[in-house]
C-alpha cells in the first residue's frame, strides 16, 4: 500500500486574478519551498485538466491538495476531488489559496490573500468537515450531474451567467458584472417554476431561486443569507412576484443581508429540493458556484460533512 506523501499539491488556475496568477505563483512558489513547505504543482485552463492534474496527483500519493484562484478554480477541484474512485475525499486535506476575483466562497470563510498569512493558516491546520450540494439536471437530450460548494442559482442568475458565457464577458470587473446584471434585466422575464420538497409544493412565477451551501455569489451579494456548510441542509430563498422596478429599488439587499427578509422573498431549508415547469412552459437555466450548467428538471441534494477543509 502507498504511503501518502508528505508534500502539498498545489492546483493553479494561471488565467485566475486577470491572468495574475501566473507572475504571482513563481515569487510564491518560491516563497513557500523557503518556508519548508515541499510541493509540488500543475498550470490547469479548464475544468477537465483540473480533474486529470488532481486524479494524476493522488494516484502519485499526494493527499494534501490546494487550488489556486477564484470560485470557478474551487468548483472544479472539489468536483475532481468527489469524482475520483483512489481514495475516499475524507482522506484528502484540501485549501483554497484564493487569487480570483468574485472569491465568495473565501469571502464567506476569510481566508487571506495575503501569502505568509495564508501559510499560517496551512500550517495551523485547523481542519473542518464541509457540506456539499449535489444537483442532477438537463444537459441537452441527458441527464447530468456536478457538486457545488458555494450556491447553484436558478432562472435569472442561471440566464445571466449563460449570457455572460455566450458573449465571452471577463467575469473579473465588478463593474461591467453589476452593468450585465441590470442590462439582462431590462429583458428578463419571469419563470413559471414548481418547487418541491417533502410536504412543500410552491408554484408561481419567479425572478430567481438560489441554493446555498454558503451565503455569497456574484461577488459579495448575500444571496442565501441564512446558508450554512455545517448544519448538514440546503438553504433556499426565491424571490416571487417581483416587478423590475422591485429588483432594482431592492438590490441594495443583496449587500447587507436583509434579502431574504423581503417580503415577496420565500425561504426555507432543506435536504432534498425539486425544481421543475408546468406542462408546456420552457425550461429554466441552472448555474452552480458561477458556472452554466444546462436546465431543469433538477433536483438539489445536501451531501453532509463531504469534505475535510484547512479554513482559519
Amino acid at each position: 500500500m502507498q504511503h501518502p506523501r508528505q508534500e502539498v499539491f498545489f492546483l493553479v488556475n494561471p488565467n485566475s486574478a486577470s491572468g495574475k496568477t501566473k507572475a504571482w505563483w513563481k515569487a510564491a512558489s518560491h516563497y513557500f519551498a523557503e518556508q519548508d513547505l515541499p510541493h509540488q504543482w500543475e498550470y490547469s485552463y479548464s475544468m477537465e485538466q483540473s480533474v486529470q492534474y488532481v486524479q494524476d496527483a493522488l494516484k502519485k500519493g499526494f493527499r494534501q491538495i490546494v487550488a489556486v484562484g477564484g470560485d470557478g478554480t474551487n468548483h472544479a477541484v472539489i468536483n475532481a476531488l468527489m469524482n475520483q474512485e483512489i481514495c475516499s475525499p475524507l482522506d484528502i486535506l484540501y485549501a483554497l489559496y484564493p487569487l480570483g476575483t468574485g472569491n465568495d466562497w473565501a469571502r464567506y470563510h476569510k481566508i487571506p490573500r495575503k501569502t505568509s498569512e495564508w501559510l499560517d493558516m496551512w500550517k495551523r491546520q485547523n481542519v473542518v468537515l464541509h457540506d456539499l450540494g449535489w444537483v442532477e439536471y438537463q444537459e441537452g437530450q441527458h441527464r447530468n450531474n456536478r457538486y457545488f460548494v458555494n450556491v447553484a442559482g436558478l432562472a435569472y442568475d442561471a440566464y445571466l451567467v449563460h449570457r455572460i458565457e455566450k458573449e465571452n464577458i471577463p467575469k473579473d470587473n465588478k463593474l461591467v458584472y453589476l452593468w450585465m446584471l441590470l442590462k439582462c434585466l431590462l429583458v428578463y422575464k419571469m419563470e413559471e417554476a414548481i418547487i418541491t420538497s417533502g410536504q412543500k409544493n410552491i408554484e408561481g412565477e419567479f425572478y430567481t431561486i438560489n441554493i446555498g451551501v454558503t451565503k455569497f455569489a456574484g461577488g459579495g451579494m448575500e444571496i442565501v443569507p441564512e446558508a450554512s456548510p455545517y448544519d448538514e441542509q440546503l438553504s433556499m430563498t426565491g424571490a416571487k412576484g417581483l416587478s423590475k422596478w422591485e429588483v432594482i429599488r431592492n438590490i441594495y439587499r443583496f449587500y447587507n443581508g436583509t434579502y431574504s427578509k423581503y417580503k415577496k422573498v420565500i425561504k426555507f431549508h432543506m435536504q432534498q429540493m425539486d425544481v421543475s415547469v408546468p406542462n408546456g412552459n420552457q425550461e429554466i437555466l441552472i448555474e452552480a458556484d458561477g458556472e452554466f450548467l444546462g436546465s431543469t428538471p433538477a433536483r438539489f441534494t445536501s451531501i453532509n460533512k463531504a469534505f475535510k477543509v484547512v479554513l482559519p
